[in-house]
């Protein structure tokens, strides 16, 4: 007999060779029970001999019968030659019933076919117009007599040659089967696989067990030699035998003593039993042996990936999109991952521990540490988000440094964290106006940079595109600049005055002092840095005046 370590050894070693089954697979066991078991097992080949019927056409006209009473065959007292010869007789087709016609398949029966002058249609093309007239053939119709059946509607049948009669006898179909009676849900049937398979069994392969009796032989069992308490099971795998056209070509009995011992445990809220049977203490692996270790499985994968969804959706749902948000999502996924690596070991070792309800096993000092950090980062995700969330004091701040591109990140990424407030309001018209002023100074710096490049042309045209009807001094003074500089490629008296007038136009205030030459007096009149240069007269006067 094992002794309890051995039993332990076993369900050990049964332990370790199962996916995901947990370490010291001892500690869980609760309980040993001895449930040995007496097995029977009958095994039966059986052959059976069916009787099939052959038919060919015969040219013979009147039925015959056969030598033998067909209904009274036995098929294993016959060869196949004998049988045939003993069966063979004339009778009726069964396919025209004695008719010798059957319906022709082309027209159906119906005598009619399509026309193949005009293919249904009921028209055919004249020789002499090539227009459509009538088919002469059925005239119009479409239809013309059956060309296989000659309008008749049936043909001579196929089966008999139009004779009406076949020649017919039997023949032997053979086959071999087991019949086989084990008791499926033995736990020492379920562990020893040669138990169940559609054969005899040898001896060597009942080494395992005690063998208590067997029992063979090339014909069926003599029931009334078996002992008193096997003949009803034997007994019973005889009757369903149909004894006209199956034969028992080979019978085993044997009847089996298993020692067998289950061993309960108890894991993840549940409790399963383990069969350990034969001399070997071989596991019987089934379903409800597993299911402790399958429900741990898929518990231990759901919580894990739930702290990982958790962790990742709590710190995004305090964080946005942008890319201001980079480096807090980056450390929010890494205490994400701290989490989810803690709580591997966490649930595993709870989950071995947990015996239903609300208690639990003894589970190890480090369990502690895993736990703390698994709370701990989950705790400091939020805290972490909430930390990186941006101010509108950090938006005055970069404007303050006039780093505009940082203003705009952190105001959009304010947006998407910030509740409806007023101060976001605030913030979003102070970026927008320090935007335009950029936007407004990089402009004039742009024709300011055509002006010093001697292109007043392109300059003017960038003021008017982005500055039209802006009257500000500094565009105000670009645009007389501009003018001047049109001023000096004219070629004409009348486009110097035309520009020379736009420019006093665009700066009247600051420019008051200058005249059109030969208009007045004053600083531009005929000097060398007026609009015109000197010694220019407008048309119409002379020197003189």
């Amino acid at each position: 007999m094992p002794g309890d370590g051995e039993i332990v050894a076993a369900a050990t070693r049964w332990a370790r060779g199962r996916f995901a089954a947990p370490r010291k697979f001892e500690r869980l066991i609760t309980g040993v029970d001895v449930r040995d078991e007496i097995i029977e097992r009958v095994a039966t080949c059986i052959e059976r001999r069916d009787l099939r019927e052959e038919r060919v056409a015969t040219g013979e006209r009147r039925l015959t019968r056969p030598r033998v009473d067909l209904d009274a065959i036995d098929p294993f007292a016959y060869t196949a030659e004998a049988l045939k010869a003993d069966s063979e007789h004339v009778s009726h087709c069964t396919s025209c019933g004695a008719s010798g016609r059957m319906m022709c398949p082309p027209c159906r029966g119906t005598g009619n076919g399509r026309c193949p002058t005009c293919h249904g249609s009921g028209k055919q093309t004249s020789e002499k117009t090539g227009r459509p007239i009538q088919c002469k053939s059925c005239r119009a119709t479409g239809s013309a007599p059956c060309r296989i059946c000659a309008g008749a509607g049936s043909i001579h049948c196929s089966a008999c040659l139009g004779s009406g009669h076949q020649l017919t006898w039997l023949t032997i179909a053979s086959r071999e089967h087991w019949s086989l009676y084990v008791p499926e849900h033995s736990s020492f049937v379920i562990a020893h696989p040669a138990l169940r398979a559609p054969r005899a069994v040898q001896r060597q392969e009942l080494s395992d067990a005690t063998l208590l009796g067997e029992h063979s032989a090339t014909c069926p069992l003599d029931v009334h030699a078996l002992p008193e308490a096997d003949r009803a099971l034997v007994a019973a795998q005889l009757a369903p035998i149909d004894l006209r056209f199956e034969r028992v070509r080979f019978q085993q009995y044997v009847k089996l003593a298993a020692l067998r011992r289950d061993v309960t445990y108890e894991m993840c809220g549940t409790r399963a039993t383990l069969s350990l049977s034969g001399n070997s203490l071989t596991p019987a692996t089934t379903p409800a042996a597993l299911r402790p270790i399958r429900r741990r499985l898929w518990l231990w994968i759901a919580l894990c990936f739930a702290v990982a969804c958790v962790g990742e959706l709590a710190g995004k749902a305090m964080l946005g999109a942008s890319p201001y948000y980079q480096d807090a999502i980056g450390s929010v996924s890494a205490l994400a991952c701290v989490a989810l690596v803690a709580s591997i070991p966490l649930f595993g070792t709870l989950l071995r521990a947990w015996r239903g309800g609300l208690q639990f096993g003894p589970v190890r000092r480090l369990t502690a540490v895993w736990a703390a950090g698994t709370v701990g980062a989950l705790i400091a995700i939020p805290i972490v988000a909430f930390a990186a969330r941006p101010s509108v004091a950090e938006i005055d701040a970069a404007l303050v440094r006039h780093d505009l591109p940082r203003a705009r990140a952190v105001l959009d990424a304010y947006k998407e964290v910030a509740a409806v407030r007023g101060d976001l309001a605030g913030a979003q018209d102070r970026v927008a106006r320090a935007e335009a002023e950029q936007r407004r100074g990089q402009a004039l710096d742009r024709a300011q940079q055509l002006l010093a490049a001697h292109q007043p042309r392109e300059a003017l045209a960038a003021l008017d595109r982005d500055f039209a009807g802006d009257r500000a001094p500094e565009v105000a003074e670009a645009r007389a600049r501009a003018h001047d500089g049109l001023a000096a490629d004219c070629t004409t008296p009348a486009c110097r005055l035309d520009e020379a007038r736009q420019a006093n136009a665009a700066q009247p205030t600051a420019r008051a002092d200058r005249r059109v030459p030969g208009y007045g007096e004053g600083p531009a009149a005929g000097r060398p840095g007026g609009h015109f240069g000197r010694g220019f007269q407008p048309h119409g006067r002379s020197g003189s005046h």
